[in-house]
């Protein structure tokens, strides 16, 4: 054999090994990343269904608050011990083995089993604030139920999940743009009724003390506190709007606008407060101050429910804030209020007609 011969062969022995060890690397290195995705996605159902169980929780936990709001003294007594055994001690669910099962399955070619439960739920029916997220033009109403006596309502409104870029411009001089040219955070309408517990007379609500009505204006100058009863538009003849002080940046877990609103003295207050966003969507928090401004927790209002569920040996934590009402019930915007006759005009479509024989000076008619 040449030493040619023996050189050529040399070299495609050493090519075909290369190549094999090319193709190893290739066929391993897709084997792993075929490991790894099926990892990932078995880690994303767990946790997945881990966040599930926890939502079972929660929905459980509404239950306790339904059965306590009904009269059912053991889960008054559930509730208010905070134990994560909530719910079976309230007499929701029964519990095995220290957790509440909600299901298992096999999955995978039936090779792996998931096995769902909750281990804790805890419902704390007294909180420090009201929180809440308002569209443009919504409106919701806060219930003012304290756990104590409070004189003042701090709202605050904005915060980094609605954003940047707002100018406070020409802030000795508030007015109302148009909304295409809105600059600022949201133009909040604070509307607040009360009255004595025991003596709710609807006729009275135009009496002073009873119901008050201000716009806060977000400025980068303005009054940290306003007397409600003071800065009434309806009352004092004004239409200017309650300037309110706001930061150039809300922080991590702050407001960009915050005012205390000062209320009038009532015995055994009842008392709402119906907050309108306008110009635009916010984050919003209500907090109830007593005269020292120390914070009065809210009792009952928005309850907190904190619920870990579990998928095998993967867990899931969530905080869910609940209301007994639906907050988007459509409650009316406005009323007229008349002392002589009301008629009304229409219009229809698709053949215009109108009736035009509307005279309120004909009752009838």
């Amino acid at each position: 054999m040449s030493k040619n011969k023996q050189q050529r062969g040399a070299t495609a022995i050493f090519i075909v090994i290369f190549a094999m060890l090319l193709l190893s690397i290739i066929a391993i290195s897709f084997l792993g990343t075929m490991l790894r995705e099926k990892g990932r996605s078995l880690d994303d159902e767990l946790s997945e269904s881990a966040y599930d169980s926890a939502l079972a929780g929660v929905e459980d936990g509404k239950r306790a608050l339904e059965a306590c709001a009904k009269g059912k003294a053991v889960a008054c007594s559930a509730i208010k011990e905070k134990k994560c055994d909530t719910t079976s001690r309230a007499g929701i669910v029964t519990e095995t083995d220290g957790e509440v099962k909600i299901r298992s399955k096999t999955f995978g070619g039936g090779k792996n089993e998931l096995n769902q439960a909750y281990t804790c739920v805890k419902v704390n029916r007294k909180t420090n604030e009201y929180k809440g997220r308002l569209g443009a033009d919504d409106s919701v109403i806060v219930p003012l139920k304290g756990d104590g006596g409070y004189d003042q309502v701090e709202v605050s409104w904005h915060n980094i999940n609605d954003g940047d870029g707002y100018n406070f411009n020409n802030p000795l001089n508030p007015s109302l743009s148009s909304l295409s040219s809105w600059e600022r955070p949201a133009l909040f309408k604070a509307q607040y009724m009360q009255y004595s517990k025991g003596t709710l007379k609807p006729a009275e609500f135009n009496d002073d003390g009873k119901a008050h009505t201000v716009f806060l204006y977000p400025n980068d100058v303005g009054s940290a506190s306003h007397d409600i009863k003071l800065k009434d538009l309806r009352r004092d003849g004004s239409a200017e709007p309650v300037e309110v002080k706001c930061q150039s940046s809300p922080g991590i877990v702050g407001y960009v606008c915050s005012t205390k609103l000062i209320l009038p003295p009532m015995p055994n207050r009842v008392a709402y407060l119906r907050l309108t966003s306008m110009y635009k969507s916010a984050h919003f928090q209500v907090k109830l101050l007593d005269g020292a401004s120390a914070v009065v927790k809210f009792d009952g209002v928005q309850p907190i429910i904190d619920s870990t569920g579990r998928a095998n040996d993967v867990y899931r934590r969530v905080e869910a804030r609940v209301e007994a009402v639906d907050r988007n019930f459509p409650f009316p915007r406005a009323t007229i209020d008349i002392s002589n006759n009301f008629c009304k005009n229409f219009s229809l479509t698709e053949n215009d007609f109108f009736g035009g024989s509307c005279n309120p000076s004909i009752s009838g008619i």
